[in-house]
C-alpha cells in the first residue's frame, strides 16, 4: 500500500514518471502475491481482494500512461 500512496503523492504533484513506475511496482506486488494463492479457495476473502487490487493497479497505470501521452502531445501542440 505504501508504493500506491507513493504514487497518489507522485501523481498529484504532477510527476506522472514516477507514479507510473510506482503503480507499475505496487501491481507488481500485488499480482505475485495473488499468484501465489491464486488455487486456494480457503483463502477468501483475502485471494479476490489481492486479484481485485491488481487490476486496479493495472488500470491506473494505464490511465497514467495515456495521461503522460496527452500532456506529450499538449506540450507539442503549445509549442508549435
Amino acid at each position: 500500500m505504501d508504493l500506491a500512496e507513493a504514487a497518489f503523492t507522485a501523481k498529484r504533484t504532477g510527476n506522472l514518471e514516477q507514479a507510473s513506475q510506482l503503480i507499475r511496482e505496487a501491481f507488481e506486488n500485488e499480482q505475485a502475491a495473488a499468484a501465489l494463492i491464486a488455487h486456494q479457495l480457503d483463502a477468501e476473502p483475502s485471494r479476490s481482494i489481492l486479484h481485485r487490487s491488481a487490476a486496479t493497479r493495472r488500470g491506473r497505470l494505464r490511465r497514467i500512461k495515456s495521461s503522460r501521452t496527452f500532456n506529450c502531445n499538449c506540450s507539442i501542440r503549445k509549442s508549435s
